[in-house]
């Protein structure tokens, strides 16, 4: 099946929860690998507590029933399986899996790469960690941690392809990993291959979300043509590290430039995107249309990794709450400060380790329906006691009813808190950690993998990203005064939002380069934090990437200490691209037509 010159790989899920019929979506067409990404930040917490009610869990399940469908057909066709399902219980999942299979009566052979649990044996490494955004050693206060998962890289999986595994089992991998690594195995790439391995890479990222690359949550809806579920992305990875994107057999959505520029945007800080095995140059990359859905993604420069790995720590965070208030009609936001004030009369504040306030303002003018009259406030709180962020925080809200603002009502009645884990992003020196393959079952194979042969530091990267000015980007469309027109951004600027830990990223791309030429000029780092004041309180950096006309905003801080502990109404940042999107801001005529 395999040609000599490039190796397809294809993605059948995005996240844990994906589509249940991606596997077989999927195989429908001609594809040498499947990838199946079901991890998180979130992910991990709830595998983490998974777990704790149960050891022989602590994976995600919803693999098995996909797998077991279509276990013929990979064995027939010769198709092998790399995916990070294994989560915090990877072995469990691999001899589970090895058992299903001898039970079934195929000769597939299963491997494990593990060693990103940093817990257990190897307990002193915690005592090391790094706080990613300051630096400093990580001081716990006596909490207890969770879960510390290091992210490991892909040679660990290119290992026990090259040894013949079929199925590859991972804990705590890269999501790019889980495609890089068959790309490593196939063309037999060495740890300094950087453009090689860079250019995978950028593959992996493009393809790790699912359907995001084939039209999935993609801004400019009236491009996608509705045939039906959009595609799942295959990736043919050539020798060079260059790739072709396409789509799965008989599906929807689509793959343009627009869809692919979109995707690499997700989740990204710097251009220099960090991985375990190499450090890839985003403001290389180069993207071609070749044929209907179907891009060209090469040119991508690549350099050492850094030395240090990223942790995923979870530590105890204690309980969380929350009561929103649902305020009707005239004078919102006096009526939202009069219930703040009479709460923090009823109750001691100060007993919380946080209280936090949301006004969410949604009232019409002249409303058509009570619905569009009302306005909220939504109230939060974290502490170590259960029974204070519980009832004795919601009760106190409820109690305040016949004597506070006219119309009060909640949303729920008083609510009992719940548990919740904090994520702190953590880096551990790679030489304190160690990856292992091994395989499950009769086949006695266990392996060491080994460091690469060089790193850059920070500050290499740093001078490197000084040259971003060095690209003249100016808007010369000649207009006055006259030639604007007040309209949304979006009209010409589409958007991919996420998190990254607690930080939010936003990039913003156009589809030609006198639209991205007035969007550079245009939305500095001082006009976006006037535009969007919910974001100015916080510190943000605006990255370039000329190439593919885009611009990439990291907010830090925004969502606090993470998902896990959020109280934000949209606690990833998934829609935080498509607000920015919705702002009306004078455009020049000329990009509109």
């Amino acid at each position: 099946m395999m040609s000599r010159k490039s190796v397809r790989v294809g993605n059948f899920s995005g996240f844990y929860g994906d589509r249940s019929d991606a596997l077989d979506a999927l195989l429908e067409g001609e594809v040498d690998f499947v990838t199946g990404d079901f991890l998180a930040e979130l992910t991990m917490s709830i595998l983490n507590k998974a777990k704790q009610k149960d050891q022989s869990q602590g994976y995600a399940r919803t693999l098995l029933p996909q797998l077991h469908r279509n276990l013929s057909k990979l064995a027939e066709r010769g198709i092998k399986v790399v995916t990070n399902a294994g989560g915090v219980a990877p072995r469990a999942l691999a001899e589970l899996l090895n058992k299903t299979i001898a039970d079934l009566g195929y000769k597939l052979k299963v491997a494990l790469v593990d060693g990103d649990d940093l817990l257990g044996a190897r307990n002193s490494a915690l005592e090391e960690l790094r706080h990613l955004d300051v630096g400093s050693k990580i001081d716990l206060d006596g909490k207890e941690v969770i879960a510390a998962n290091c992210y490991l890289g892909a040679f660990g999986i290119a290992r026990a392809l090259d040894l013949g595994a079929d199925i590859v089992i991972t804990g705590r991998v890269t999501d790019a990993a889980l495609a890089m690594g068959p790309a490593i195995s196939y063309h037999h790439w060495g740890r300094d291959d950087y453009d090689q391995l860079a250019g995978a890479l950028v593959a992996g990222h493009i393809i790790e979300c699912g359907s995001q690359a084939c039209g999935g949550n993609y801004s400019f809806l009236d491009e996608v043509k509705d045939e039906g579920l959009f595609g799942l992305p295959i990736a043919e990875i050539l020798s060079d590290g260059s790739s072709i994107i396409t789509k799965s057999a008989n599906s929807g959505g689509l793959v343009s430039i627009g869809t692919i520029t979109s995707q690499l945007l997700y989740e990204i800080g710097s251009p220099f995107y960090l991985n375990p095995d190499v450090i890839a140059d985003f403001r290389t990359i180069d993207i071609t249309e070749t044929a209907v859905n179907e891009v060209t993604v090469s040119k991508v420069k690549g350099y050492p990794p850094t030395e240090d790995l990223k942790v995923s720590l979870l530590v105890d965070g204690g309980y969380k709450n929350s009561m929103t208030a649902v305020i009707t009609g005239l004078d919102p936001e006096k009526k939202a400060e009069l219930l703040i004030k009479h709460l923090k009369l009823k109750i001691d504040l100060s007993q919380f380790d946080s209280f936090e306030t949301q006004f969410l303002p949604g009232a019409k003018a002249n409303p058509q329906s009570n619905e569009e009259a009302n306005s909220y406030l939504k109230i939060s709180v974290t502490s170590s006691s259960e029974g204070l962020a519980g009832r004795t925080f919601s009760n106190s809200i409820v109690e305040l009813a016949l004597s506070n603002y006219a119309g009060f009502h909640a949303t729920t009645p008083p609510t009992p808190a719940t548990r919740f884990d904090r994520y702190i992003p953590a880096l551990i020196n790679r030489q304190l950690t160690t990856e292992t393959m091994s395989f499950i079952g009769s086949v006695n194979v266990s392996e060491t993998i080994g460091h690469p042969l060089d790193f850059s530091t920070i500050s290499d990267l740093m001078d490197l990203e000084a040259e971003e000015g060095s690209v003249k980007v100016g808007f010369e469309g000649g207009v006055d005064d006259n030639d604007f027109v007040t309209a949304p951004l979006g009209s010409i600027v589409g958007a991919r939002s996420g998190d990254k830990g607690g930080d939010c990223n936003i990039g913003l791309f156009t589809k030609s380069r006198e639209s991205y030429d007035w969007l550079a000029n245009f939305l500095t780092v001082e006009r976006f934090s006037k535009l969007f004041p919910d974001f100015g309180n916080f510190k943000i950096e605006r990255h370039r990437l000329d190439n593919i006309f885009a611009l990439n905003f990291v907010i830090h801080g925004l969502l606090g200490e993470g998902v896990s502990s959020s109280n934000r109404s949209d606690p990833q940042a998934k829609g935080a691209g498509e607000y920015v999107r919705s702002r009306l801001v004078a455009i020049p005529s000329m990009l509109l037509k």
